[in-house]
């Protein structure tokens, strides 16, 4: 047995038995296609995890192999399954998921004005027609970077002799993208509160 095989059994091994293995499951997933596209890791007790993100890069197909291991090898022991959970009714998780979607919208956007009238003089507020102005611009520009990250991540699967890119990986994308949004929220409203006159 090489290092590198040694290595990805005792990170599978961390994901069946340790008491932290869904937040492990839950980082690799939020890690898995900056890998593909960078060197990343971890640092500190989840770095037992990078050889897992170095197979990512090489080999995304043996990564995926490897959930399902591990998933058999928690069930075998009674553990709950980390990435193959029992999927709901189509049409009751498509109205859950845009239902959902509309929500996390609505509430993105409205703190994005909030974030934009804390950096405006109150007599320079954004109210009325521009702040439906503002949303819509906002928004745009939002779609118009997912859907570049979803573009060059079609051409990827292309390029690997995908005939699409997989509906998981899609979301996840997704899912990524809207995370990154949100930081950049905080840090803007951070900023924009440190700014304020004590």
């Amino acid at each position: 047995m090489d290092d590198n095989t040694a290595a990805l059994i005792e990170a599978m091994n961390h994901l069946i038995t340790s008491a932290d293995a869904a937040e492990c499951a839950k980082a690799l997933d939020a890690m898995r296609f900056p890998a593909r596209a960078w060197h990343v890791q971890f640092y500190g007790p989840m770095s037992v995890l990078n050889p897992w993100l170095l197979l990512e890069r090489k080999d995304p197909e043996r990564a995926n192999r490897m959930r399902r291991i591990v998933d058999n090898k928690r069930r075998s022991v009674g553990l709950p399954a980390l990435w193959d959970k029992a999927p709901a009714s189509p049409k009751a998780g498509t109205r859950s998921y845009m239902r959902d979607y509309m929500k996390q919208r609505r509430q993105r956007l409205r703190r994005a004005v909030d974030i934009a009238n804390m950096q405006r003089p109150a007599k320079d507020r954004i109210i009325g027609a521009n702040r439906l102005e503002f949303e819509r611009v906002t928004h745009e520009q939002w779609t118009a970077r997912l859907n570049k990250i979803l573009d060059d991540a079609r051409e990827r699967a292309l390029a690997e002799g995908h005939a699409h890119l997989p509906k998981d990986e899609s979301d996840e994308l997704r899912d990524a993208f809207w995370a990154g949004i949100d930081r950049e929220m905080d840090a803007a409203e951070e900023k924009a509160l440190a700014a304020k006159p004590r």
